[in-house]
């Protein structure tokens, strides 16, 4: 035995039911706290250095994770049973982008456990309760841009149409619309497009976000 670190309980440094841990590129250890829905980061020595909180069902949240994995560029991934789904992240906990629904078919988990990713970006997942593993490269997720408008561009009218291309190796569910992080609209149907009335707003810097689903 060279050292151990933790006790039971909800503070830093502290688990209820640890499960996955990896270490990525820069010897930083991540820990998934399972039942405190949070991962912890140590140095190799035990030493707390930050954490990631979450518990829910949104976009960029985690409940009972239980497996991680690091790609070659340093992003993240988790395995989330209780959702059934896999979670991207970047090396500072930022929200990337998820997929994974209940169920049997592709792209679907039924509680999702150990996860892997290899030097050309498959990912492998042991989905444990469909006793199986699945195994999918990364391009099937959806990527995404904004057509219209331009960068700094300057929109006007009651009818401003906000137009995104997005393609994935399976088909596109849907395509959500943000303006400053707010959830505005979302379209079912290529081309995707959102009607902003502009009039409606204050005059300023409005930031737009797509986010594409399949």
């Amino acid at each position: 035995l060279i050292t151990t670190w933790g006790t039971q309980g909800g503070g830093d440094g502290q688990f209820n039911n640890p499960y996955g841990v990896a270490i990525d590129a820069s010897d930083n250890v991540y820990v998934l706290d399972r039942h405190n829905n949070r991962i912890q980061v140590f140095t190799l020595n035990g030493t707390f250095q930050k954490k990631w909180s979450s518990g829910g069902s949104g976009e960029n949240y985690f409940d009972c994770p239980r497996g991680i994995a690091f790609d070659s560029l340093g992003n993240f991934y988790l395995t989330d049973d209780c959702y059934n789904r896999i979670l991207e992240f970047d090396s500072d906990g930022t929200f990337i982008t998820k997929w994974g629904t209940s169920g049997s078919g592709d792209l679907q988990f039924h509680s999702p456990t150990g996860i892997a990713v290899d030097a050309d970006f498959y990912v492998y997942v042991a989905d444990r309760n469909n006793n199986r593993v699945v195994k999918f490269r990364s391009t099937w997720l959806p990527t995404v841009a904004i057509t219209n408008p331009a960068d700094n561009a300057i929109v006007s009218g009651t009818d401003f149409i906000i137009q995104v291309t997005a393609s994935s190796a399976i088909e596109i569910s849907k395509v959500e619309f943000y303006i400053n992080g707010a959830k505005v609209g979302e379209d079912t149907t290529n081309a995707y497009e959102y009607s902003w009335d502009t009039t409606l707003e204050i005059d300023g810097t409005y930031t737009l976000k797509a986010i594409a689903y399949n």
